[in-house]
């Protein structure tokens, strides 16, 4: 692509986009946070480096749960690297727009099919695997039928090769990669309504509304050609057709069961159910690594009793059912999810108890656990800490993406045991382990004063430019001078980095 071109990017814009997002699925970034107020010489200090040439670096792949089974994976491109791709995706005209992951658009997408008019049954699906799969030259075919922009096309897909390495997929839990997938999808389902079909579509999410059995199938069946134009296949498992009746049953189910806690209770949940329990929209994302939680509010003993009951009927049905409904497995799940919330905003201790069942039993929900321990930790428990070490101790799998996030409670715990540390110092040093997961293990060693500067210096070496903050903030965690030779000796490979280190001296230097 034409320097020129590169030149007239909204850098500024895309720097201060890429400060704010968060990724539901990887825990808070040091970099971002401490870049915030420079924002127009990071800008300036990125637009050079993409102008001179510099290649993309190839992104790191963090495996993460999705379900009780299944897996996706999750690229850590560099910071530099996703401001780059922003940049070029926001310079499309005309733009592409940002599809709608709120709350409030998944409860629309889930009530439209009953407002249609002669709707006997209601055709649900979604795609496997999709980020993976879409492939970079049929998606530039599609941004230059959207926009006659070719260059900003090849530019766009030939970043993508750069950080996934391959001409195939998207990184997973970014921002810029929505608006792309959106964009790919959209092609799917032209064609599903020129096929006359009655259907909408909420990420890789789709519904028929259709007057007969017949018609759903059709539906489904249509589908299966359509994503497989583009590669794509759907995901058998959760393909299904479900009368009116029972469809509506499925939507109203989650407050269905709220109000048979509330009468149980005496409580009205409604009250208390403040986050959204779908698994697109994840306000807890926001919270950043150097930022403290703060609780919403004084505690309220009702809320809490409904929260940890949430846990509870998860757990019951968990132990007394074989095998589980999918319905009913979905409605306990969500309800526990959204109670984890509820006690990590009051900072209660109440659901502890539960909380490694969850990491075993619903691994995809270890994220949501650790934000909770993390609360805790930062309100003064040792009992984050001491549920870390029995988990580690327990001899229970953890994947790394598990481990990664049961390092968050730690790094804001006061002190942490001789075994724990011993597990950590293990994670550095680790030839296997994801560098993501090595820079943060270095980084809570940082924090507690338990690491080396030479050990730190080869870590920043081995590890990929995305994880290189990590080991900063560790190092600069360990000092009381931002001149210490040690020290500069890494943050002169980038004024970003230099902003990490004066940033974490403040908070947790000797000084």
């Amino acid at each position: 692509m034409q320097s020129s071109r590169l030149q007239q990017l909204d850098w500024t814009a895309a720097v201060e986009a890429e400060i704010a997002a968060r990724s539901s699925l990887l825990p808070s970034r040091v970099l971002e946070v401490s870049l915030r107020g420079y924002e127009d010489e990071t800008a300036e200090l990125i637009r050079g480096h993409h102008v001179s040439g510099a290649a993309v670096y190839p992104a790191e792949v963090v495996v993460a749960a999705k379900s009780s089974r299944g897996f996706r994976p999750v690229a850590t491109p560099s910071f530099a690297d996703r401001v780059l791709l922003r940049a070029l995706v926001d310079a499309l005209e005309p733009p592409l727009g940002e599809p709608d992951r709120s709350s409030d658009a998944w409860a629309r997408f889930n009530q439209i099919p009953l407002e249609i008019e002669g709707t006997s049954h209601v055709a649900r699906a979604d795609v496997a695997a999709f980020y993976q799969y879409i492939d970079h030259d049929l998606l530039r075919r599609e941004l230059v039928g959207r926009t006659g922009d070719a260059e900003l096309a090849d530019q766009i897909t030939s970043t993508l090769e750069g950080i996934l390495g391959r001409r195939v997929g998207l990184p997973q839990s970014n921002e810029t990669s929505h608006v792309l997938a959106d964009a790919y999808l959209d092609v799917v389902e032209r064609k599903l309504l020129r096929r006359g079909h009655a259907v909408w579509r909420y990420n890789d999410d789709f519904h028929f509304a259709a007057p007969d059995l017949r018609t759903a199938r059709r539906g489904l069946e249509d589908l299966e050609i359509a994503l497989r134009s583009v590669g794509l296949s759907p995901n058998d498992e959760k393909s299904m057709i479900l009368t009116r009746e029972n469809f509506a049953t499925w939507v109203d189910a989650p407050a269905q069961r709220r109000e048979e806690i509330s009468d149980e209770l005496e409580v009205e949940l409604e009250t208390w159910i403040l986050l959204p329990s779908t698994e697109y929209s994840d306000p807890e994302a926001t919270e950043v690594v150097t930022e403290v939680d703060v609780a919403d509010g004084p505690d309220d003993e009702t809320q809490i009793m409904g929260a940890v009951r949430a846990l509870e009927l998860w757990w019951e049905y968990i132990t007394t059912n074989d095998p589980l409904d999918p319905l009913e497995l979905y409605i306990n799940r969500g309800l526990a999810r959204d109670g984890i919330r509820l006690l990590r905003r009051r900072r209660s201790e109440a659901g502890l108890r539960l909380c490694s069942h969850l990491v075993t039993f619903e691994p995809q929900l270890t994220h949501t656990v650790c934000r909770y321990l993390r609360s805790l930790a930062a309100n003064g428990s040792d009992q984050p800490q001491v549920f870390v070490h029995e988990l580690v101790s327990s001899g229970s799998h953890l994947s790394y993406w598990q481990q990664l996030w049961l390092l968050e409670p730690l790094w804001k715990s006061t002190t942490l045991s001789p075994e724990l540390l011993r597990w950590l110092d293990a994670l550095t040093l680790s030839s296997e382990a994801p560098d993501a997961l090595r820079a943060r293990a270095a980084f809570v060693l940082g924090v507690h004063h338990s690491i080396g500067f030479p050990a730190l210096g080869t870590l920043f070496d081995s590890v990929l430019p995305a994880s290189r903050p990590d080991v900063v903030a560790a190092a600069a965690a360990l000092s009381d001078d931002p001149d210490d030779p040690r020290l500069t000796a890494i943050t002169r490979e980038s004024p970003l980095l230099a902003h990490v280190s004066a940033f974490v001296l403040n908070r947790y230097g000797n000084s």
